[in-house]
């Protein structure tokens, strides 16, 4: 097994499948980022060079794509934001009650007991 962007690449599975793991990425950045590469998704790791890996790496951080670790720490300071100003979203998400306007009278018990 392989690290890559500080996620456990598993040489078994598909590059497509492994690159989803990563924070940050989904499926469409992940096919958008072999199709690039001229990678086809459906390869396995195990089947790819090393010069293909350099050249993903290098790819993903030359890119504007902010992923990983850097991706959580602009959540949170968006989050500490959003309760330093006092926002409704901020402060909500802080209780633990849902954030986007659905109901709490019958629906999302689940997050308001999950949270404490």
């Amino acid at each position: 097994m392989s690290y890559f962007f500080e996620t456990e690449f598993v040489e078994k599975r598909k590059l497509i499948l492994n690159l989803k793991g990563i924070y940050g990425i989904n499926t469409q950045k992940a096919s958008v980022l072999c199709k690039k590469l001229g990678i086809a998704d459906t390869f396995k790791v195990k089947r790819l060079s090393k010069k293909y890996m350099d050249s993903l790496a290098n790819f993903m951080g030359k890119s504007n794509i902010i992923i990983g670790n850097s991706l959580k720490k602009q959540q949170a300071a968006i989050f500490k934001n959003q309760v330093a100003i006092n926002a409704r979203k901020g402060l909500r998400k802080l209780k633990g009650l849902p954030v986007r306007g659905q109901r709490t009278h019958t629906n999302a018990k689940t997050v308001k007991t999950n949270k404490f």
